[in-house]
Order: structure tokens, then C-alpha cells, then sequence
């Protein structure tokens, strides 16, 4: 890889390797590049595959092709996206382009599913941009493929007959595409039911997929098969995928649940689905009649397909509820002494505070809900040491010794007014034990909006993303970067790799040997260097990312059964702490200062 950007005590605050790309295509680095090739995609999505290897694809693609305002014209100028695969395991960074590159589900067009508004005239002769998995959502399935549901068609509607113009309508779409990583090949699977933009997806105990709200149309209107409970809501009927019949399912009405845009949902080791009381609220029109609701945290059950409230999160010290625009992440689930994962911690962060319009400033807040699960999804809330920086659209990553790693974001909402926001390059850590921030390296760009973080599988922390609206939604101008220093006007292809604290604190240990399958409820065995100083073993679900959400995001420390030689002989959780599907096993050892993680082994856990 690269040489560090800074050297500066490494052991104190990390360091960031230089900023790259890939080097093929062309980056639009000028604002309102006319130059007729598209712009190298920038990674508003990531997952990283059980190969190693990382799928990324952009967003928003065709803002520097705006004229006059993005509401007028992106329903015409929209563009499909793209995709790569990039690997980062050599000397140098090396890309792919899977198939197809161009990731349009819905080539034909997608009319048929686009529920015009009767006597409103509409404008979708660009067919290119009606399957886009911009604003999907995406999950591994059990067999380490990859799900993606919903995302974006563009057209305009209303629209001025006989020319480009009109009011950009994003639709919600009901495709399901699944990617496999041994073909790097986007396969169409079954739609379901209803079009979603925007909602999120998480894996079940079972192995099966359940998918949450999202809209079918961004401008929200009374759509006529359901008057009432969908004017003016997401989508609030739910959906259940299963790998085995690749089907989705509806659930029944008791499953329905009004929820914001890609709520922050968690699957707890009791098998239900947490909804820690936060989300996307105002992007625009992701607001509902009843949002109120959004403040309380509740579970779904998937055994009775029914949600319980819990309780209001506690932020700056009182019970003030949802968040929005800030990250939601699962601490490391721990087992007790008699080997049962019995509660779980949640760590949210950032944002803006409250429901629609939410407020235009960022908070520096931070807030830990804790769900007793060993005692009926107990809940409680309080507010921890705030943040070093406000924060809107921060990614958060936890590490393979527990500790949280915050980057990227603006100082306000740059969804209310695009391209005011100043970006936000110190990155911060989280330690739980302590309840404390610690100040990290700078990165070097300004990444404010659809921005990624993700967990590599050596234990280091990949920065990307940055695809913003042109400012104040007119036409890409670079006037308040270039002069004040404000987020970036056009969008950003880099990467830039963030070396922890951890790796500079010692030797490494090492996984000679890890087995590639583990059986939910059995044990695994794994070879070290040194099994005597390894202080714990954990399990790190593969990161599946997007616009600051992954559900399925886990670690789980596993509980050592025996140690002989080199051998460790270790505990697999049931499926309801380890659902079924890709990990990272790391092997970590203590230290004078903390806890250093050897460089991962990919392991596959399945229920039998």
C-alpha cells in the first residue's frame, strides 16, 4: 500500500495512508465537466466480499450535467450507476468492473410499476436511469452472496411537454438484485411487492432477509389501492425474503410498522430486530403523518411478526428521542460466564436532532441504549461523553477491539442546503470501557455526504464516498469551497486508508490456520502463533454498507472452550447471536495500551 500521509504518533492517534483512486476512467474534478465521458463512481455503497475483495457502486451519477436546478432536470440527466470490485489486499490497489458495469435493473424502462399520477403529464423517455441501486438497501445472504432490494428510478412529474424539464420524481423501485462474488455478476431475482427507496434490511436467525419502510414515490401522493394509510407514510408493510424459495413474502398487518427512511435497525442475540429510534427524516418528504412515533425504540419479533415499543433514547441528558442523519452501531455482543449472550449495547451518534424539518445544526451527541434481552428486551438509555465535533452523516466503524471509529460529515445538514456545510477531517475513537473520545488523525479529504467507512479484513478502516448536490441544488459550484472551505461541489472517487492505533503498538498475532465453515451452537478450532497472550476472539460480520447503515453489522466475542498448543478451541454462538452467513474471525492479544487484532481469516457460519 501507499506510505503513510502522517507519520505523526501513529501509536497516539493512528495514521492515514495517501489518497488513490482508480486510475482508469475519468474523475470530474471541475465543476460542470462538459467533456461527455461519465465520471469515475465514487463508493456511496461498499460491502466486502468473503473473497476479500470490496464491491462498491456510486449514487446521484449526472449532477455535473445540471444546468439551471436539480429538481428541475435530474429526472432526465440522471444516470445509471456504477460499479466496481477493488482489492486492496496486494502492494497496490487493483479494480475490476463487474457485470453488468452499468447496474440498470430495469433496462426497458419502468413504467409498468411507476404509479403516474392520473392527469399530470410526466416525462420518462430516459429509460438508462429507472433501475438504480442508488438508495437500496443490501444484506450477505447465508451463502456469502449478496442481497440488494429497491433503489431508484428517475423521471420527471410533473414535466413541460416537449422539453427536459419538469419536477424530478425519484421512485422506489421493486427489484431485488443478488450479487455473487465467485462470478462478480449482478443476477435479477424475485420484485417484491412494493417499491422502496430508502429502507433498510436486515438478516434473521432463520437465514431468511426482512426488509422496513423506504417510499415508493419520493413526492408522496394518495395512491389508490390505499387511501389512507400510505398517504403521507413510508412504506410501512414489511417484507420477508428467503434464500431457499428466493421469494419474498408479505407479512401480515401485525408486522406493519411506520418507521423514517433506512431506519437504524439491529438484530439482537434474542432474534428480534431492534429499531433504535432513528433514521433518515427529511430528504425531502420522508416525513409521516404519524412520525411522532419515530422518538420510541421498539423490536419486531419475527416468531409472532409483531413490533413492541420499548422505550424514548436519551440525548444531551433528556429523553428528547430521534435522531436523524447520524449512525447507529451494535457494541461487541459479550458472552456472561455461563456462555449466554443476555443484552446489547447500541451506540448512536451525530446527526441532527428531532423529526421533520430536524434542525439544521449538527450535534456532537452521543447516546447508549441498552436492551436487557435476557430480561424481556429491558431498555434503558443514557447520554455518554459527546463527540469532539459535531457531526451530520458521520460513519462509524467498530474495531476488532470493540472501540468505535468515527469519520467523515459536515458541521450542518447539507441535505436542507447543499454545499454550505464545512467538513469534518478529524476523526475520533470511542472506547466503551472508559465512556471516552480520543482525538485521531485528520483524513485528508472532506467527505460530507453519502460517504463510506468499512473494516478491512487486516484490521484497518477504508475511507470513500462523497457525492453531494450541487450547492443550494443549482447548477455544481465550487465558490464557497474554493473561498471558505466549504464540502466539496462535485463528487469524489478516492479512497483513503486509516491504520489504527492498534497496529502501531507492537507485534501482531497471528491466525496460522481457521477452518472456512462453523456451525451455529458448536465450537471451531483456530491456530495461533502464540495461543497463551491471545485475551479474545471475535467474529466481525462482513461490512455491507450505505448512506451510514449496515444492519447486519455484529461482533461477537466467542468464548474459549480449550487451549492446547496453538490450538484454541472456541464456542459458536446459536443463530440468533450469529445469524448465518460471512465473518471476519480476529484473534487479538493484549498490550500495555489495549488490545492489538491479528489480520482476519474468513470464516462462513451456517445453522448446520
Amino acid at each position: 500500500m501507499p506510505a503513510f500521509a502522517d507519520t505523526s504518533y501513529p501509536e497516539d492517534i493512528g495514521a492515514f495512508g495517501v489518497v488513490f483512486a482508480d486510475p482508469s476512467g475519468h474523475e470530474c474534478v471541475d465543476v460542470q465537466d462538459d467533456s461527455g465521458e461519465r465520471c469515475k463512481p465514487t463508493a456511496v455503497s461498499v460491502a466486502v466480499l468473503p473473497t476479500g475483495k470490496i464491491l462498491y457502486w456510486d449514487g446521484i451519477e449526472g449532477m455535473n450535467h445540471i444546468g439551471l436546478n436539480v429538481v428541475l432536470e435530474f429526472g432526465e440527466k440522471a444516470m445509471g450507476d456504477q460499479a466496481r470490485v477493488m482489492d486492496v489486499s496486494g502492494a497496490d490497489p487493483s479494480w475490476s468492473v463487474p457485470t453488468p458495469g452499468d447496474t440498470n435493473g430495469n433496462p426497458g424502462g419502468y413504467d409498468e410499476n411507476a404509479e403516474y399520477l392520473p392527469l399530470i403529464p410526466h416525462d420518462n423517455d430516459n429509460k438508462s436511469n429507472d433501475g438504480n441501486l442508488f438508495c437500496a438497501a443490501h444484506v450477505f445472504l447465508p451463502d456469502g452472496r449478496l442481497l440488494i432490494n429497491g433503489g431508484t428510478a428517475y423521471y420527471s412529474e410533473p414535466s413541460i411537454p416537449g422539453t427536459d424539464y419538469g419536477v424530478l420524481e425519484p421512485t422506489g423501485i421493486k427489484n431485488t438484485r443478488i450479487f455473487d462474488p465467485k462470478t462478480n455478476t449482478f443476477e435479477p431475482a424475485a420484485d417484491m411487492s412494493y417499491g422502496r427507496w430508502y429502507p433498510s434490511t436486515v438478516s434473521l436467525s432463520s437465514g431468511k432477509v426482512l426488509t422496513v419502510s423506504g417510499v415508493r414515490k419520493l413526492v408522496k401522493p394518495i395512491y389508490p389501492d390505499s387511501p389512507v394509510t400510505d398517504w403521507l407514510t413510508n412504506v410501512r408493510q414489511t417484507e420477508t425474503y428467503d434464500p431457499a424459495t428466493g421469494k419474498w413474502t408479505k407479512n401480515p398487518s401485525s408486522a406493519d410498522k411506520s418507521l423514517p427512511l433506512y431506519p437504524r435497525i439491529h438484530m439482537l442475540p434474542d432474534g428480534k430486530v431492534y429499531y433504535d429510534a432513528a433514521g433518515q427524516a427529511f430528504n425531502p418528504m420522508g416525513e409521516a403523518y404519524d412520525e411522532a412515533m419515530w422518538n420510541m425504540t421498539s423490536v419486531y419479533d419475527p416468531a409472532k411478526q409483531s413490533w413492541k415499543n420499548l422505550g424514548v433514547p436519551t440525548i444531551n441528558g433528556v429523553p428528547a428521542g430521534f435522531r436523524g442523519s447520524g449512525f447507529s452501531v451494535m457494541l461487541t455482543l459479550k458472552p456472561d460466564r455461563d456462555g449466554t449472550y443476555g443484552s446489547a449495547d447500541v451506540l448512536s451518534g451525530g446527526g441532527v436532532l428531532g423529526m421533520t424539518p430536524g434542525t439544521y445544526l449538527g450535534s456532537n451527541s452521543a447516546t447508549l441504549n441498552t436492551i436487557d434481552t435476557a430480561n424481556g428486551d429491558k431498555f434503558t438509555s443514557r447520554s455518554v461523553e459527546p463527540m469532539h465535533h459535531p457531526r451530520w452523516y458521520a460513519n462509524a466503524v467498530v474495531l476488532p477491539d470493540g472501540k468505535v471509529f468515527v469519520a467523515n460529515g459536515a458541521n450542518v445538514d447539507e441535505d436542507v442546503a447543499p454545499g454550505s456545510g464545512f467538513p469534518i477531517r478529524d476523526t475520533e475513537i470511542f472506547d466503551p470501557e472508559t465512556g471516552k473520545w480520543t482525538k485521531t488523525a485528520a483524513q485528508t479529504q472532506g467527505r460530507t455526504y453519502h460517504t463510506t467507512a468499512t473494516l478491512l479484513p487486516d484490521g484497518r478502516v477504508m475511507l470513500g464516498g462523497h457525492a453531494p448536490f450541487p450547492l443550494m441544488f443549482g447548477p455544481q459550484n465550487n465558490i464557497l469551497h474554493d473561498t471558505v472551505g466549504t464540502s466539496r461541489n462535485t463528487t469524489d472517487p478516492s479512497f483513503q486508508i486509516f491504520s489504527p492505533p492498534y497496529l502501531h503498538w507492537g507485534e501482531r498475532p497471528r491466525i496460522t490456520t481457521a477452518p472456512a465453515k462453523a456451525v451455529n451452537g458448536g465450537t471451531m478450532k483456530i491456530v495461533v502463533d502464540s495461543p497463551t497472550y491471545i485475551s479474545s476472539v471475535r467474529l466481525v460480520r462482513n461490512p455491507s454498507m450505505t448512506h451510514l447503515v449496515d444492519p447486519d453489522q455484529r461482533t461477537v466475542e466467542m468464548a474459549v472452550v480449550e487451549r492446547s498448543g496453538n490450538t484454541l478451541t472456541l464456542a459458536v454462538p446459536d443463530n440468533k447471536v450469529l445469524p448465518p452467513g460471512p465473518y471476519m474471525v480476529f484473534a487479538n492479544r493484549d498490550s500495555e495500551r489495549g488490545e492489538i487484532p491479528s489480520v482476519s481469516k474468513q470464516v462462513m457460519v451456517s445453522r448446520s
